[in-house]
């Protein structure tokens, strides 16, 4: 059964709305700079290269990273999104790993930088530590209120897909509470018809 608010629609959101976030947070120095500054002399501390092209492919690399720890922690199955003292839990679980996992990779950046000759192309890509908290911050209110406003928006615009259970032999009663358990928002059983 595929319902119309499975958890691709969901996750490419998340996506869109973290980078939306943590793009601005980790650029704050050089989007500051160029607002009120005019590209004049900072006095901002350089916290790293503002080269238009590298904004977009850091602000990735950190949501992608964000994403695979939240996976790892089970964020994007609906039995835990539709409770939300675990999905608090596990939020802190999955920023907590990505506070370890990025400062990791802005090391491993520079160590392979300098020993394949790749005169700063990787050390471009490096978040200053600082950012990373900043950025792990806002993308812990996002993620958070993305799921709990997510499930409410399906149901309440009705995107999702209304089910009649046919027959009633021994496996009915199966399935009725594997969709039930599922808890997936986009998914509404709504009765049951007997066999002829």
């Amino acid at each position: 059964m595929r319902a119309r608010s499975s958890i691709v629609p969901f996750l490419f959101a998340e996506l869109l709305l973290l980078l939306a976030v943590v793009v601005p947070v980790i650029h704050a120095r050089s989007f500051l700079e160029r607002l009120l500054l005019h590209g004049q002399t900072s006095l901002l501390p350089a916290f790293a290269p503002d080269e238009g092209r590298y904004i977009l492919i850091r602000g990735l690399v950190m949501v992608i990273v964000l994403q695979v720890s939240f996976a790892f922690r089970d964020l994007y199955r609906w039995t835990v999104i539709t409770r939300r003292q675990l999905v608090v839990m596990r939020l802190i679980e999955g920023v907590a790993t990505a506070l370890v996992l990025l400062p990791l990779l802005h090391y491993v950046f520079g160590a392979l930088d300098s020993t394949l000759e790749l005169r700063g192309a990787l050390r471009r890509l490096q978040i200053h530590p600082m950012l990373v908290l900043a950025g792990c911050g806002a993308a812990f209110l996002v993620a958070y209120g993305l799921r709990v406003r997510w499930p409410r928006w399906i149901r309440q615009a009705r995107l999702g897909e209304r089910v009649l259970m046919v027959g009633d032999g021994p496996g009915s009663d199966v399935i009725v509470e594997v969709i039930r358990r599922r808890q997936d928002p986009g998914v509404e059983l709504v009765g049951g018809v007997p066999a002829l």
